[in-house]
């Protein structure tokens, strides 16, 4: 299997943990604010756990930006949970490039390659 597999087969296996997680902790609950707040705590903790049973430490900022990333995946009966964001609580730009660099790395493949390797580029000419 190719890196590339590899990485594609990472994200798909996070998200699906990610709404698996989801569904089981809120599926019947209304959607309201405090519904994404408490679905971005339930992300933010599997993504943490995740990653600290790796070789990689994410700061706060870099969990909360790809836990945002996976709460636009998820929908109630066909209505996105994004709906109810009002922004992103953390910009890609807030990021260190280390941790610009690991994403690149893991999600280039994805839907999420695009913007992380915008703002690569954009940081490694600076």
């Amino acid at each position: 299997m190719s890196t590339s597999e590899k990485n594609v087969r990472f994200y798909e296996l996070l998200e699906v943990r990610l709404l698996s997680e989801f569904r089981k902790k809120f599926l019947l609950q209304p959607l309201n604010a405090d519904l994404v707040d408490k679905t971005r705590l339930l992300f933010n903790e599997i993504i943490t756990n995740i990653f600290s049973q790796s070789k990689y430490t994410l700061t706060p900022a870099a969990v909360t930006w790809i836990s945002e990333q996976f709460l636009k995946t998820v929908k109630i009966d066909d209505v996105a949970l994004v709906n109810t964001l009002s922004e992103e609580q953390v910009k890609l730009s807030e990021l260190s490039f280390d941790e610009i660099q690991l994403f690149k790395n893991l999600f280039d493949v994805t839907v999420l390659g695009p913007e992380l390797r915008a703002e690569y580029q954009r940081r490694n000419l600076s």
